[in-house]
Parts: C-alpha cells; sequence; structure tokens
C-alpha cells in the first residue's frame, strides 16, 4: 500500500515532464539562436504525449541542473535552472529522447496537480 502512492507520484511527475519540457537539441551547431532547444522536435514529443504516456519503467527521474544563458546586458545573474532528462513512451515511438524543463520544482507540481 505505501509504494501505491510512490509509484502513481512517479507517473504523474514524468507524464508532467514530458508533457512540457523541450527537447535539447542533438548537433553541434551554432546555439546562439534559439539555445539548446529543438522546436520541431518538441512540438512532435507534445503531441503525440497526447494519446500516449510516458513509459515510467524505461523512463529515469529528470536531475537537477543549471546553466548561464544571456539575460541581457544588465542582467545581474545569467544562471537558468530546471530538470533533465530522458523519456521514452509506452509504445516505443519515443525512445530515449533527451528533454529539458525549465523552471522550479514548485511549478512542476502544480502542473501536476492542476484540475483539468
Amino acid at each position: 500500500m505505501v509504494e501505491d502512492w510512490k509509484a502513481g507520484y512517479k507517473k504523474a511527475l514524468l507524464n508532467e515532464f514530458g508533457r512540457s519540457a523541450y527537447a535539447l537539441r542533438t548537433d553541434d551547431g551554432d546555439r546562439y539562436y534559439g539555445g539548446p532547444f529543438d522546436y520541431g522536435t518538441t512540438g512532435l514529443i507534445h503531441e503525440h504525449l497526447r494519446e500516449c504516456e510516458v513509459n515510467v519503467d524505461e523512463s529515469p527521474m529528470p536531475e537537477d541542473v543549471t546553466w548561464g544563458q544571456f539575460m541581457g546586458t544588465f542582467a545581474e545573474d545569467h544562471t537558468r535552472h530546471g530538470l533533465d532528462g530522458s523519456i521514452t513512451c509506452r509504445c516505443g515511438h519515443l525512445r530515449g529522447v533527451r528533454v529539458r524543463w525549465e523552471g522550479t520544482f514548485t511549478e512542476l507540481l502544480l502542473g501536476i496537480l492542476r484540475e483539468d
């Protein structure tokens, strides 16, 4: 019984993470414009996860990350915070796709707990 809520929590967290994270670029090209994200792949992931769900057994829990990003000439802090992970969906269409979610853990939890 105690483990039931943990499985439900992990499933809810990974599904919200997958539905709201951005795919990371896999090329080594110029990242000055557009940053580290692959927006085309992100749209395809979000569209697919409307009908499918993240495979909890094959997707590790995301990890905290920080990175530097230019925020303007007069910004005092250029540090961004978020979560990095890889997701695999239940049907196998998405396998080990590297994604990043930007924001606080509290914001992610609010996304999980929102009522549709």
